[in-house]
């Protein structure tokens, strides 16, 4: 009997976990209730040793976009200086892991994420660990910088928009999933507005005609092309972003930084019409005339 009460209460737990959202740019359940503490910190932005191109973005997007907190720029090599200190908060590249327990034994997850933390946090094996970041974003790879840096100020806009909105108590721990759905999808109508853009880092090949299927404004532009759009904060556009585990689908306003739409995939690691199907409805019927053909393809 006792063992069967064991095993009951780690299955609710599991369900429990299984039903909260992983976001490329929140932090998560456990710190969004401490989002307001960023607020009495300086943010160290944390760049590279050596003049980059992600050293140029960042601190230009954290110019333009940080207004939540002062900030600070050091390298990684100068870091050490901040650490264990409650009066800073880091911006900084982490392949960070998160340690998952299971019935038998444990599995350990590495992730790669610029990504928001407190600056008391101690840090474990030279990285923060994954649970105390305030916000994230995931990346496929650190190293493999032509897959986000050409939409990383976008980026880091939409996740200083989430640090607002979450310090001012508006994601709670017994809410969590509601709060999160309402902040990533209470703007999604203005999309008919706007020209949706698209790159083929985000949607390859084969998966090009799904968008068909998005009955609203949609072209698709070079890495390059969308990069200049984010620098020039274009009013009528948004952008497509998806999260690396092809996971989560979101649209992020170019102009603001908010995120209009954001939403788990309809198959875990794979798009289908369907997710631009939900797009479209979620966004109107403001776009162009409906095509009832699609809709039953």
């Amino acid at each position: 009997m006792e063992t069967f009460v064991r095993i009951l209460f780690i299955l609710c737990l599991l369900v429990l976990v299984s039903q909260q959202p992983s976001y490329s740019q929140t932090g998560n359940y456990l710190t969004c209730e401490r989002v307001f503490e960023v607020k009495s910190t300086t943010t160290v932005v944390v760049l590279d040793d050596t003049a980059s191109t992600f050293n140029k973005i960042v601190r230009r997007a954290v110019e333009k976009y940080w207004k939540i907190s002062p900030i600070a720029f050091t390298t990684e090599s100068q870091i050490i200086p901040y650490l264990g200190k409650r009066e800073y908060s880091f911006l900084i590249k982490n392949q960070a892991m998160r340690i998952e327990k299971r019935v038998k034994g444990e599995s350990k997850i590495q992730f790669n994420e610029i990504a928001l933390y407190p600056g008391y946090r101690t840090i474990e094996n030279e990285a923060f660990h994954a649970r105390d970041a305030y916000a994230k974003i995931r990346v496929d790879s650190l190293q493999k910088v032509e897959t986000y840096l050409y939409k990383l100020e976008g980026l880091i806009h939409a996740m200083h928009e989430y640090l607002i909105y979450a310090s001012q108590g508006k994601v709670r721990k017994n809410t969590y999933g509601k709060d999160l759905d309402r902040f990533l999808n209470q703007f999604h109508s203005s999309l008919s507005q706007k020209t949706l853009y698209v790159t083929e880092e985000d949607i390859p090949a084969e998966y090009k005609g799904l968008t068909e299927f998005y009955d609203h404004s949609l072209t698709f532009v070079s890495k390059d092309e969308l990069q200049q759009l984010l620098a020039d904060e274009r009013p009528d556009a948004a952008f497509l972003h998806i999260h690396p585990l092809v996971s989560w689908i979101y649209v992020i306003d170019i102009s603001s930084g908010q995120i209009l739409y954001g939403k788990k995939t309809t198959e875990y690691k794979s798009l289908t019409s369907q997710d631009f199907r939900n797009l479209s409805k979620a966004v109107g019927k403001k776009g162009k005339d409906w095509n009832w053909k699609k809709l039953f393809r």
